[in-house]
């Protein structure tokens, strides 16, 4: 059965929503795409890199007609956006979004009458420390692992749309409760993204000569520091208990090697970095920003 939308309509024209716009397209799964970017200049953006084929005035606008609306805005946000265009939402439209945590946005939507049975929350595991449409890629989706976190209301039609959608994008999708998938992001992508801001901060503490004095692998492990601060700040607050609970884990394993250092222990320092690195070279393949 193919999989084919008339019209799609993308909340937030930037790396990931045109990065979804390019991606349907190319693989010719939709008709028209439309966009509601928060400036002109992104929604022009959008349409020079044909990310979008034209912009809507608001959100019921581009909600109107729309089979499928995907919110790719801060997570803050994306409860609010579907209860603002949700009266103009079609009996058959599915809703989801790009958002780095669930549990807060599957309990609003799940409060929402019309909304709750549409939509089924998602997280690709894919993106860049580079920010805006021009960055976006059609191939940006494929072999990333995608979370989906319906709400209890969510159809069944709506939840195989969804997984569909993403599967045929190049997405492994796996499906899982929001408290669970922001348990464990938390641990594999908000705690990386603070330390490696903190990283970062600890060239502060160096004589400005020395501070750019950094190699690959500095620049490799701190790359995601780079990332764009307004949409983190809104992901650690937003899962502020579990980042805080991966924090402690951190400060304990930290703790325990800096035992190995005071006592000169070779073997157990030895057999920390031999352990990570046979975990580390167990994965099956490289996780992406998300």
């Amino acid at each position: 059965m193919s999989l084919f939308f008339d019209r799609v309509a993308i909340i937030g024209i930037g790396l990931l929503g045109g990065s979804v716009g390019l991606a349907l397209k190319a693989r010719g799964a939709c008709g028209t795409v439309v966009g509601v970017g928060r400036s002109r200049s992104s929604i022009e953006a959008g349409l020079e890199v044909g990310a979008i084929d034209e912009a809507a005035a608001d959100l019921p606008q581009a909600a109107e007609g729309a089979d499928l609306v995907v919110v790719c805005t801060p997570v803050g946000s994306v409860a609010g956006i579907i209860a603002e265009m949700e009266s103009s939402l079609d009996e058959n439209c599915v809703v989801t979004d790009v958002g780095s945590t669930k549990q807060s946005i599957v309990v609003a939507v799940e409060q929402l009458r019309r909304a709750a049975s549409k939509f089924v929350g998602s997280h690709p595991l894919a993106g860049s420390e580079k920010k805006g449409v021009r960055h976006a890629s059609a191939t940006l989706f494929e072999s990333a692992t995608v979370f989906l976190t319906p709400t209890p209301s969510a159809e069944q039609g709506a939840k195989d749309i969804t997984r569909r959608m993403w599967e045929h994008l190049g997405g492994r999708t796996v499906e899982v409760e929001p408290a669970v998938h922001d348990h464990i992001v938390a641990q594999t992508s908000h705690l990386p993204h603070v330390v490696a801001a903190m990283l970062v901060a600890g060239l502060r503490t160096l004589p400005e000569d020395y501070a750019g004095l950094t190699g690959k692998g500095f620049l490799d492990t701190t790359r995601i520091a780079s990332s764009d601060p307004e949409m983190w700040a809104d992901i650690c607050l937003d899962n502020a208990a579990e980042i805080r609970h991966a924090m402690a884990r951190l400060r304990n394993d930290l703790d325990e090697f800096d035992l190995y250092l005071d006592e000169g222990e070779y073997e157990k320092v030895l057999q920390f970095f031999g352990s990570m690195k046979a975990l580390r070279d167990s994965l099956n393949h490289e996780k992406s920003d998300g």
